[in-house]
């Protein structure tokens, strides 16, 4: 088990407790001042309107059609698309298998 520090009273119980009581709050104000001092500094966001966005100077990647999402048949439902997918799907695997069965029967 750790052991606490017990002070020893030198002084009347009240008059000891009122010192570290004393203690303690400055011990915990220098530390709350050091935390304050070591906080990020708020700018004013007026201040900050000459400021470039790409500080480095490179050139933002351009804004394309498909990274933005907008395909040209994005107006067609995802069912659609699934459906005729699946389809083509279908076709081309009934075609292997038939070259399969052709080649494995001889």
């Amino acid at each position: 088990m750790p052991t606490t520090f017990k002070p020893v009273p030198l002084f009347p119980p009240t008059l000891a407790t009122l010192l570290l009581s004393l203690f303690v709050r400055a011990a915990d104000q220098s530390t709350e001042q050091k935390r304050r001092r070591a906080s990020v500094k708020h700018e004013d966001p007026e201040t900050d309107n000459g400021v470039p966005l790409a500080l480095n100077g490179r050139k933002l990647p351009k804004a394309s059609e498909t990274a933005i999402g907008e395909k040209p048949g994005s107006d067609v439902p995802i069912e659609r698309n699934l459906a005729a997918n699946k389809k083509k799907i279908q076709q081309k695997a009934k075609k292997e298998a038939k070259v399969a069965h052709k080649k494995a029967s001889p």
